[in-house]
């Protein structure tokens, strides 16, 4: 196993775990958890194998769901966005998604919008799956757009810590 796949793996582990025994007994104003596992669907590399991709997200989504005694929500909407992801990358940054193989190498509006996807498509869909019922589709979005404004601040919030504690 190199260390890129180590890397990846003791990634999937510590996101996991947070967004379990940290994130999912955070209730924000009753019911709303940041789900900052995304932060791995986010910054995955973009010159990686797809097929690696799918599975580690699949491994990712089902353990969530495991460990959080969820109804397949995770696992569901953690396959989607991995499958969507290319096509994402391709409608935010086009011509520019194959000179580059890291996010961190891109304007940071169009990361930003990336991460806008990414994190707005996933929670629409894991919600449609939560509440299993289109009647209730005022809640789904209104679940969707605070749950997405949360995981959003706390994924930018993270990356401003580990960035001023890199640069020190």
């Amino acid at each position: 196993m190199n260390r890129a796949n180590l890397s990846i793996l003791s990634l999937l582990v510590v996101l996991m775990f947070l967004q379990v025994f940290l994130f999912n007994h955070l209730h924000l104003f009753g019911s709303i958890n940041p789900m900052i596992y995304l932060y791995f669907f986010i910054y995955y590399r973009l010159d990686a194998n797809q097929t690696q991709f799918i599975l580690l997200s699949f491994v990712l989504g089902f353990s969530l769901d495991l460990l959080s005694q969820g109804a397949g929500g995770h696992t569901i909407s953690a396959i989607t966005i991995s499958y969507l992801r290319p096509r994402i990358i391709a409608l935010n940054f086009s011509s520019v998604s194959q000179e580059i193989s890291n996010l961190n190498e891109m304007l940071s509006l169009r990361r930003f919008t990336f991460s806008l996807w990414i994190v707005f498509i996933h929670h629409f869909i894991y919600f449609i799956i939560l509440f299993s019922n289109f009647s209730m589709l005022f809640i789904i979005l209104r679940q969707t757009f605070l749950t997405g404004i949360f995981t959003l601040t706390a994924l930018f919030l993270g990356q401003l810590f580990f960035k001023k504690k890199n640069d020190t």
